[in-house]
């Protein structure tokens, strides 16, 4: 193994745990994702489940566990509702 490989493999990356604030939850990660895809297909299900590469049930589970509203989405921002 390269020296330069060596060295970085034993070096560790500092962890700041005071910066817990700063940390949101995955699942709140992935709801704005997914809305953040349907706005861009202007509320084309079918595409964004592509662009996601999840079955289309998928993301309908994945709407209704975010509560992302979907009507009217076309030329509008797909909103997260509830508790973000």
């Amino acid at each position: 193994m390269p020296a330069a490989a060596q060295t970085f493999a034993h070096t560790e990356t500092p962890v700041n745990h005071n910066a817990g604030d700063d940390w949101v939850p995955l699942s709140e990660i992935e709801g704005r994702y997914v809305a953040r895809v349907l706005e861009h297909t202007g509320g084309n299900k079918q595409a964004a489940a592509r662009i996601l590469a999840v079955d289309r049930k998928t993301l309908d589970r994945m709407i209704k566990r975010h509560h992302i509203e979907t009507h009217n989405i076309r030329g509008q921002r797909a909103r997260l509702s509830g508790n973000s």
